[in-house]
């Protein structure tokens, strides 16, 4: 039952946010990630709390909207991680940036991207490279939050 009443919590944001929704808008999302990370003899679940900001840049287009995202992430086996990203689409969407991550008290500067298919719920795979190539299929969840430029009715 409970999960029912969170499936009709997040369709009812989802539902508001679309509705509120105009090009031109600037949005907000942030949220829980989780993560299988695989790759070079390894294997752990991780945890991230990411933000992320979108913007409709082409106002009079179909096109894909524009953003950037932040996220720390920690993986359980002494990993930390921090991350940001350019990113372009919507639904389905494409991100790539740089990360570092902490590991023995040394840092690596690396690179990764990320496909995803989501609304408030969603899927992703995520690519990284730190010290050697690493897969992460993922789930996560996002409240989108709109950012106004001007209380409605002014």
């Amino acid at each position: 039952m409970k999960y029912l009443l969170l499936l009709i919590l997040f369709s009812c944001v989802g539902t508001h946010a679309q509705g509120l929704y105009q090009r031109g808008e600037s949005f907000a999302f942030i949220g829980p990630m989780f993560h299988f990370n695989f790759g070079g003899g390894e294997h752990h679940f991780s945890i991230a709390l990411e933000a992320s900001y979108w913007k409709d840049v082409f106002v009079n287009s179909n096109a894909p909207l524009m953003g950037v995202d932040v996220g720390i992430e920690y993986e359980f086996g002494g990993k930390f991680r921090i991350y940001g990203e350019g990113q372009t689409g919507g639904i389905l969407g494409l991100s790539a940036g740089p990360v570092v991550e902490f590991k023995n008290g040394e840092s690596t500067l690396g690179f990764q991207s990320s496909l995803w298919y989501a609304f408030i719920l969603g899927v992703d795979m995520r690519w990284r490279y730190t010290d050697k190539n690493y897969w992460a299929p993922g789930v996560f969840g996002k409240v989108p939050l709109p950012l106004w430029k001007a209380f409605p009715n002014s």
